[in-house]
């Protein structure tokens, strides 16, 4: 929906996806060709949380974009099961 209103806050992150080394995603492999389940917009921050599912249920790559600054932070995986679990 963002997109819609303001379309120059949309961030390509394939470049950064592509990046990542498979070695580093270990048993959470993206599924190919998907687009993200979901993001989350923090406005007063200016981050997005992009999630991304993987080859694991209830588990997601999230990526972390600086909105305002048009950059990726970084990514890390989050894995619904194991955090409810605790």
């Amino acid at each position: 929906m963002e997109d819609k209103i303001d379309p120059g806050w949309v961030i390509d992150v394939e470049p950064y996806l592509s990046a990542i080394p498979e070695s580093e995603l270990g048993r959470h492999p993206l599924l190919s060709g998907v687009p993200p389940s979901a993001v989350r917009r923090n406005w007063v921050d200016g981050f997005d949380h992009v999630l991304f599912p993987v080859q694991q249920s209830d588990t997601y790559l999230v990526v972390v974009v600086e909105f305002r600054e048009g950059r990726v932070l970084g990514h890390y995986v989050l894995d619904l099961d194991a955090a409810f679990r605790e």
